[in-house]
């Protein structure tokens, strides 16, 4: 009899639970029946950002084998992902002797000529309230880059009416304040002479 596949059977069972799997991806990943995976949505430990006591990546002596370990990684997410699946990839940066390394922009360089991703976007997320930094002589990152990639470039699957936030009215605020369906805010000047105290 052989060892049971907690994926194997989820995929032939009928439960819409999620199957939660606690191990190591290095050696899950090639477990799991390729084309079987609509999403995955990941954020690797970044380079020598901290130790985790149950995986060495990140860690690595250099940057490129870092970058090696994490495309060995995401060959298998491309070889287990569906044809109509999408990967997000969330990945900060890291400095070397004072040096930006841009290894999210050279980790997707190699997703895309090495593995085949097809990259459709680049999204920012702006950490508007992160941690401050102890840092001098430097301006303080406030954003990392979010991918979009998938197995082709038609295809996959994209809901762009889900993705959109619900369309509100402008109104005004405080003090005159006019905030827009988007929910950014401002002072309306029409009908001022003088620009309002703050």
């Amino acid at each position: 009899m052989g060892v049971s596949n907690p994926f194997e059977d989820y995929l032939h069972s009928h439960s819409i639970e999620p199957l939660f799997v606690n191990g190591d991806a290095f050696e899950l990943m090639p477990t799991i029946p390729s084309d079987s995976i609509d999403l995955v949505l990941t954020s690797p430990p970044y380079y020598q950002k901290r130790e985790y006591p149950f995986s060495s990546l990140g860690n690595e002596p250099s940057y490129s084998e870092y970058l090696d370990s994490l495309v060995r990684l995401f060959k298998e997410v491309y070889r287990v992902l569906k044809p109509s699946g999408s990967f997000w990839l969330n990945l900060g940066d890291s400095y070397i002797d004072k040096h930006l390394e841009l290894l999210p922009y050279r980790l997707t360089i190699r997703l895309i000529d090495e593995v085949g991703f097809v990259l459709r976007n680049q999204i920012i997320w702006n950490k508007m309230k992160g941690a401050p930094s102890s840092v001098h002589d430097r301006f303080r990152n406030t954003y990392e880059p979010f991918f979009f990639f998938t197995k082709s470039a038609s295809g996959y699957y994209f809901n762009e009416s889900k993705a959109r936030l619900e369309v509100g009215k402008s109104h005004l605020g405080k003090r005159g304040a006019v905030v827009t369906s988007s929910g950014v805010s401002g002072v309306s000047f029409r009908g001022r002479s003088s620009v309002p105290p703050i």
